[in-house]
């Protein structure tokens, strides 16, 4: 695994955790710009890296079997507030039963 990937796995993105814990991977590229320039709990932009620079990183993913799965994220703010605690249960660290990735009901992102 490269450098620049590393810190990736080891501490992921505080974002996009609607299907559980893990990194998250579009179909659509342009989906992962948005989420890579956007904070879609707040729709304010997020900061550029000191060089004024994002960095999206494309690249073939082996997913294995996908399960879909509803999404745990609603749009109140006390849902948002659990979120913490339903991403430490190990239902939502792992993929659905008997699948290697997950994804949701409408198949545009899926998680590893």
């Amino acid at each position: 695994m490269g450098a620049r990937l590393q810190p990736l796995v080891a501490s992921p993105l505080p974002c996009g955790r609607s299907y559980g814990a893990g990194l998250y991977f579009a179909v659509d590229p342009r989906l992962a710009t948005y989420f890579l320039t956007m904070d879609p709990v707040t729709g304010t932009a997020r900061p550029a890296d000191a060089n004024g620079e994002f960095t999206l990183i494309l690249a073939a993913v082996v997913l294995g079997r996908v399960g879909a799965r509803e999404a745990l994220l609603g749009g109140s703010e006390s849902q948002r507030h659990h979120m913490a605690s339903d991403l430490r249960h190990p239902a939502n660290r792992n993929p659905p039963v008997d699948c290697e990735s997950a994804t949701g009901p409408m198949m545009k992102e899926v998680r590893i």
